[in-house]
């Protein structure tokens, strides 16, 4: 009796340790999916992204057009909510970006958060843009110059300091950036040229003109021996620099309007014979080379291309193309040389 007992018992413990390890295996396979299931979703979840102001109202427009928001919203990974937001905000959005001027401001920009001293960022922006309208260079120690005075007229009492970063944010949102100057737009004179540009017409029109037969030619200084002001270096690396070498020489293209005829390059150099050109024809040379003193461009070494290089080329190349040998030449701030007509 005794045993039987016993052995019932035993039994009956296998059972239920046999169903306690199932019952864990279920468990960790319940786990197990559960898991898998919240790693997806979280893979799945879409990522944050604020759109910029233009594209902002680029989505409005779309909108307008008759676009779904779903469609938009998929497109361009946000929440149609987002949109709805930017609906309901409209009006908001479109009298903030009628304030930014520029599209580079426009593009950088992406909320309609306002600055602490407005007034101040407004003014200064107004002063910045009157003084590049008259081609005035400002640098960054300038605007930080004119931001402390203009806030001790507007902000009479407040403390400000024009630090680093005000002066960094105040660029940023008006999408102000620091490029070179170059060119000679600004030395021009504007009223002559829109009278010159109807004259010009009717000279083309009047002698009937092809583009091939309008040819310009304008000068630079080439510096061959100046190394770059810039250069890549080692994180832990002293860069100094060498004196400049303004060694120069002057380089004078000249092509006709359609790009069919280039004649070759005038160039100008100090020497009458360089080291260089030792034991050398100068008439074999691909370009056509004089000297100067100082390596400029005078009336004497222009009349010597014109008549010697120029009129001989275009007139070949005129009567290649079967056209009358006619041809009118552009100089560019050339006061000292006349047009004409050959």
């Amino acid at each position: 009796m005794y045993d039987e007992n016993f052995s019932e018992n035993d039994n009956s413990s296998e059972s239920l340790s046999a169903l306690f390890f199932h019952s864990i295996a279920i468990l960790s396979v319940v786990f197990r999916t559960l898991w898998c299931v919240h790693v997806f979703i979280m893979s799945a979840k879409r990522k944050h992204i604020t759109l910029s102001l233009s594209e902002k109202l680029a989505v409005l427009q779309r909108l307008d057009k008759g676009e779904s928001l779903q469609k938009i919203a998929k497109e361009l990974n946000v929440g149609v909510t987002t949109i709805k937001d930017w609906r309901k905000n409209r009006k908001d959005i479109e009298s903030h970006t009628m304030t930014i001027d520029g599209e580079n401001a426009l593009k950088n920009r992406k909320t309609l958060k306002k600055p602490k001293l407005e007034l101040l960022d407004s003014a200064l922006w107004m002063w910045f843009s009157q003084e590049r309208r008259k081609g005035t260079p400002i640098s960054g120690p300038i605007i930080k110059e004119k931001a402390i005075i203009l806030h001790k007229k507007l902000e009479v009492g407040s403390e400000f300091k024009a630090s680093e970063g005000w002066i960094d944010r105040w660029k940023t949102r008006h999408g102000i950036r620091f490029i070179s100057i170059c060119g000679e737009k600004l030395s021009a004179d504007a009223e002559a040229a829109n009278e010159f540009s109807v004259k010009f017409q009717e000279i083309v029109k009047e002698n009937e003109l092809l583009p091939c037969q309008v040819y310009n030619i304008d000068e630079t200084g080439l510096n061959y021996k100046m190394l770059p002001s810039k250069t890549l270096s080692a994180p832990n690396e002293t860069v100094a620099g060498t004196k400049l070498l303004k060694d120069r020489l002057t380089v004078a293209p000249c092509s006709n309007a359609d790009g069919t005829h280039k004649l070759s390059l005038f160039v100008i150099g100090k020497s009458k014979k360089p080291r260089a050109f030792k034991n050398i024809n100068l008439s074999s040379l691909p370009v056509y080379y004089r000297n100067q003193k100082s390596a400029w461009m005078d009336c004497n070494l222009f009349k010597s291309w014109f008549f010697d290089e120029f009129v001989p080329c275009v007139e070949k190349e005129l009567k290649k193309k079967n056209l009358p040998v006619r041809a009118l030449l552009l100089l560019d701030n050339h006061h000292r040389i006349p047009l004409r007509r050959i």
